[in-house]
Formats: structure tokens, C-alpha cells, sequence
């Protein structure tokens, strides 16, 4: 009786090793992404909130990236999640799924710090993300407590057909807060000439400031140079931005930048990877994006000084971080 008591606690020990084992396993998630502090900074907080319950891949690419080697990093790692990084690992992990057989489960994906990315991720199964562009109505409310809501009243915009969606679902959040909208639509041809157009015209509506779109196409460079910094200079417009460097004083260009929060991104991320495990690995709303939640503000101290007598005094008080 004695050593059959004593063979059922060495087998009782057994299975309890066994389930904890199979409990304290990992889960795989693949990481897909371009290099960039932007993009460490979101992997770091989002790693650091997920490293306990997963083991995390690392994909760093670039434009030469292929369908062909996500199938070979997938078929490596066999996630259970991925995340993507900018419109390049999007479109390209959209061309490797289009491979798949179309009864075949499909792994869920969370997509982040791209372009206007409910267009990128549509027609991807099983996906969800975060937008990158911060609400035009944020932007606008957080210059105003600097500048005063005496002085800003409407919001120009000159933007391509993509952004349409955007800044029309922007329009009535901004009248709420008795700011207008005065858009410029431009279309994908011509667009040196039809922004310089479109930028001059808002300006003599009398728009009180100008909110740039994150466009590749309208952020060219010779645009930059010859469209851009000229027009707003001369006519001493601030410029709202999304992008840092943009606000630095010795690139002229932008007034004010509102940015997401890159470790609030990562923890946003990764609290919506947790939703999906606890969601048997499915998107509970395909093709559904969110807001990034957390933002981060920067003035252009010197710009704000020269052209619209903004003292520090009242920048620091107002905004995340001075740029000089």
C-alpha cells in the first residue's frame, strides 16, 4: 500500500512538471521593421512589456526586402503574432500573404508607424493597427494653447486624394473645438506646380496656420526647398508637422511638431498583441486601426520667437520639448 502511495506521488509530480512546462512556454512573435531610432525605441517598450510571455524575433529590413524572405522568416520563427513596421514591411507582408492558400489560417498581424495605415492594411486577414498620423484636431488644440484660440481659427491643407479620409473625419472633431478646416485636394500628377498653387491660395484665405501631411510626395526635398520654407516664411504662417526633424532650427521649416509617443506606441502595441492571445490569435475586428493614444510636443523656439513673439517663458509651459 506504502509503494503504490508512493508510485502515485512520483506520478502526480510528473504530470504537474509536464503542465508547468507546457504553461511557462513561450509564445513566438516575429518583428518586422526598417532600422531607425524611431523604430528601436518602439520595439524596446513594447519587448519590454511582452519578453515575459514571448520570445521575440527581430526582422530588420529595407526596400529589397521580397515576399520570399518573409515566407522564409515566418516559416523559421512560426509565429504566433507579427508585428509590422512601416508601409514597406506592410505592403510586402500583404504580397506574402496574397501567396497563401486562401483556406489557410492566417497570423495576426498589428501594424504600426505607417502612412495612413487603415489604406495600407486593407485586403490583410487577420490585422489590426495603430495609426501614425496624430489627429489634426490634437494638433490644432495643442498650438493653440501656445499661440491663443484668438489666433487660431482656421487650419490650411494642402493634401493628395490618400489623405481625404483623413482630413474629412478630422473636419468636424476640429469644428467642434470652432476650428476650420481649409483644405486643398491636389491630385498625383503635376504636383510641384498644384502645391505651390494650392499652398499660395490657402495663405490668402487667411488661414491662421498650415498643417503638413506626412506625403512623401509633397515632402520631396526641391518641394521642401522651393515651396515650403519660402512661402511660409515670407507670409509668417506656423507650420504644425510630424516629424522631428522638421522643427529643428537649422531645417527652417516647422513651427510646431506633434508626434505619436514612440514608447507609449510600443506599450499600446503590445497591450493589443495580449488582446489577440487572449482572442485565440484573432482580430476581433478585422481591418480595424486605432489612434495612437500618447503624443509628444515640439516647438521650434527660435522660429517661434523671430516670427510670432512666443517667449520661452510660455513655450516650456506648454509644450514637451524645445527645439534650439
Amino acid at each position: 500500500m506504502e509503494k503504490l502511495n508512493i508510485k502515485q506521488m512520483i506520478m502526480t509530480l510528473l504530470i504537474l512538471v509536464v503542465g508547468f512546462t507546457g504553461l511557462s512556454a513561450k509564445q513566438k512573435l516575429l518583428m518586422i521593421r526598417t532600422a531607425g531610432e524611431n523604430f528601436e525605441e518602439v520595439k524596446n517598450s513594447m519587448s519590454y512589456e511582452l519578453e515575459s510571455d514571448f520570445d521575440i524575433s527581430d526582422l530588420v529590413i529595407d526596400k529589397s526586402v521580397t515576399p520570399e524572405m518573409i515566407s522564409a522568416s515566418m516559416n523559421s520563427v512560426a509565429p504566433q503574432v507579427v508585428i509590422l513596421m512601416n508601409n514597406t514591411s506592410v505592403s510586402t507582408f500583404k504580397k506574402y500573404q496574397a501567396t497563401l492558400p486562401a483556406d489557410v489560417a492566417k497570423v495576426p498581424s498589428v501594424s504600426l508607424m505607417a502612412i495612413l495605415v487603415n489604406a495600407a492594411i486593407d485586403e490583410l486577414e487577420n490585422a489590426t493597427g495603430i495609426g501614425y498620423e496624430i489627429p489634426i484636431v490634437t494638433s490644432s488644440v495643442n498650438l493653440r494653447s501656445i499661440f491663443g484660440a484668438e489666433k487660431i481659427k482656421s487650419i490650411g491643407i494642402v493634401h493628395r486624394i490618400g489623405f481625404t479620409p483623413f482630413v474629412d473625419e478630422n473636419r468636424n472633431f476640429c469644428k467642434n473645438e470652432n476650428i476650420e478646416l481649409v483644405t486643398k485636394e491636389i491630385g498625383n500628377d503635376n504636383v510641384d506646380a498644384d502645391l505651390e498653387k494650392a499652398l499660395n491660395d490657402l495663405i490668402s484665405k487667411g488661414v491662421s496656420a498650415v498643417w503638413i501631411p506626412n506625403d512623401n510626395k509633397l515632402l520631396t526635398m526641391p518641394l521642401l526647398t522651393n515651396v515650403w520654407k519660402p512661402i511660409l516664411k515670407k507670409n509668417k504662417i506656423p507650420a504644425i508637422v510630424g516629424i522631428k526633424n522638421f522643427v529643428e532650427p537649422k531645417f527652417d521649416l516647422g513651427t510646431f511638431a506633434v508626434l505619436p509617443d514612440h514608447s507609449a506606441l510600443g506599450s499600446q502595441a503590445a497591450s493589443i498583441v495580449n488582446d489577440i492571445m487572449g482572442n485565440n490569435w484573432l482580430v476581433e475586428n478585422n481591418g480595424a486601426t486605432q489612434p495612437p493614444l500618447s503624443v509628444y510636443t515640439i516647438l521650434n523656439l527660435p522660429l517661434s520667437q523671430e516670427l510670432f513673439g512666443i517667449s520661452r517663458e510660455d513655450a516650456e509651459s506648454s509644450v514637451d520639448n524645445l527645439s534650439e
